[in-house]
């Protein structure tokens, strides 16, 4: 018997909208794909093989951090879509 799908929240979606704002000018090297893309399938692979939201959240944001402001993104993607109790288990502050 296959396992059921994980129940996503609104916070997949919000984490979409943020791959676009920071990655949504972006194009796959050397092709006119848009490089969000290549984020949302990331995450499509990791959903299907098992993958939990947290997971896939961080499937699709895996480059904004790097791309998209440093230390000042880790922070808002932390705020914005990891609750405290998440954050602490996943080893996200500090």
């Amino acid at each position: 018997m296959a396992t059921a799908p994980p129940v996503m929240s609104e916070r997949f979606p919000a984490a979409g909208a943020l791959a676009c704002e920071v990655h949504g000018h972006q194009r796959r090297t050397g092709t006119e794909i848009p490089y969000v893309a290549h984020l949302l399938v990331v995450a499509g692979m990791l959903i299907e093989d098992g993958g939990d939201e947290d997971e896939a959240i961080a499937a699709m944001l895996h480059d904004a951090v790097e791309d998209g402001g440093g230390r000042t993104m880790l922070e808002r993607v932390g705020s914005e879509l990891w609750p405290a109790r998440r954050r602490d288990r996943r080893g996200l502050l500090g």
